[in-house]
């Protein structure tokens, strides 16, 4: 599902009003195979061996934008040493894997998983340049299990790096409703915090 309004440009023009550079990435997606692509991420029916490839695609295109972004960080008028990555959900694990496997051209300098869909396991090994980490979901979200985010911010925890973790008890999968709203100021602070953005 295409949701580049809700959690994306729309995201990007309250952080721009902050004075924050924003790029938004539109990666590649499995091709929906009926006229109701919720329904079909919600019960699995896609295909399984298409999603795996386009995954790669996907993971591809994300490494890929941060490499793009820091080449032409002079022209585009942005710090090279301050190129993070958001994502929401799916998009959280896009953001998620670069956090595990960036190489050093594509290893953002931050990363917010926003409801991302990443379960860490065990093999899963926190990099020892690993970048500052900011995790916000709810409790109640429908789609991807709370235990998500919680791991991921133990894995960050335990291997000694930077993570900030809001947990709402309420706002489901995308974050509605007061205060869980909240979360974007939230964000806004711990980029100042981490020296990510120039206070106001």
């Amino acid at each position: 599902m295409l949701m580049i309004d809700h959690d994306g440009t729309r995201v990007a023009r309250e952080l721009n009003r902050k004075g924050i550079v924003v790029f938004v990435l539109k990666y590649r997606l499995v091709h929906s195979l009926t006229d109701d692509p919720w329904k079909e991420m919600i019960s699995g029916s896609g295909d399984s061996i298409s999603e795996s490839a386009i995954l790669k695609m996907a993971e591809n295109d994300a490494a890929n934008s941060i490499i793009y972004v820091r080449v032409h960080a002079t022209e585009l008028g942005i710090d090279p040493r301050r190129i993070g990555i958001m994502g929401f959900s799916s998009g959280g694990t896009l953001a998620n894997f670069l956090a595990f496997h960036s190489e050093k051209e594509s290893r953002p300098d931050f990363v917010a998983s926003i409801y991302g869909a990443t379960e860490v396991s065990d093999k899963m090994e926190v990099p020892e340049n690993a970048a500052p980490l900011f995790i916000a979901a709810a409790s109640d979200d429908q789609l991807v299990p709370v235990s998500n985010s919680v791991n991921l911010y133990t894995a960050w925890v335990n291997s000694k790096h930077s993570v900030e973790l809001h947990l709402y008890a309420k706002g489901r999968h995308g974050l509605h409703g007061f205060p869980a709203e909240s979360w974007l100021i939230r964000f806004e602070e711990w980029l100042v915090s981490q020296n990510l953005v120039d206070s106001n």
